[in-house]
């Protein structure tokens, strides 16, 4: 009895379709056929497999003349169904069927690694959304410490216009000395004012500042500028 009719009579009696073989092998129906037919003969890894689930032997398998008696086999129909395949996964490779399909367009993909595809992409929007979490609370976080120092600035900024401002009112207050001045006090209150806002302005990126501070700042660096102090 040749290799093939003794398969086709061992997976007969282990109840199995080619079909079932087939998916319990990953291989495709046709190809046990073709063993079955003696058309190709499976390689030695998968006869062991076979013989395992059999329950025989390789050597029963390979002996032509071992015992095996199954009337039902020489008169048997190829039980093979016609599986027409739509094409072969793009990803993975493997003929896609019609009990296989996961998409056909734009490209052929089989259930599974039509599964895999969405799996990733709900991993990729969950991280996705998982930065942009992080990175509107980094965000928030920077706002709110800007906030904070700016108001801590413009405290102190407050606190030393004030004094300056102060400073100025007093002074015009002590300079009264020969009695009330409603105009010698209406100058020193617009001055306080005028002072106030003078030195508030430095603190920040104002006309004031530039031309106070950073104008002087930029021109006593100057190459070559000398200053002499001498009146000679």
């Amino acid at each position: 009895m040749t290799l093939g009719r003794k398969l086709a009579g061992y997976r007969k009696l282990a109840g199995f379709t080619q079909q079932q073989l087939g998916e319990h092998l990953n291989l495709s129906a046709q190809a046990i056929s073709k063993w079955e037919k003696d058309m190709t003969e499976p390689d030695l890894a998968t006869l062991r497999v076979l013989a395992e689930l059999y329950k025989v032997t390789v050597d029963e398998l390979l002996d032509p003349n071992s015992g095996f008696q199954d009337p039902t086999v020489e008169d048997e129909a190829d039980e093979t169904v016609a599986v027409q395949p739509i094409g072969f996964c793009k990803d993975c490779g493997v003929m896609v069927t019609e009990e296989n399909v996961g998409q056909t367009q734009p490209v052929v993909l089989c259930k599974k690694c039509v599964d895999a595809r969405e799996a990733q992409a709900k991993r990729a929007a969950e991280e996705a959304r998982r930065k942009k979490l992080n990175e509107d609370a980094a965000r928030e976080r920077a706002l709110a410490a800007g906030r904070s120092k700016q108001k801590k600035y413009r405290t102190v900024a407050f606190w030393v216009a004030g004094i300056f401002g102060a400073a100025w009112l007093a002074l015009m207050i002590l300079s009264l000395t020969d009695g009330f001045d409603a105009g010698l006090l209406a100058v020193g209150l617009v001055g306080a004012y005028v002072v106030f806002a003078f030195v508030f302005c430095l603190f920040y990126e104002t006309v004031v500042r530039e031309v106070v501070v950073d104008w002087f700042g930029k021109s006593i660096q100057w190459p070559g500028l000398i200053f002499d102090f001498d009146f000679d």
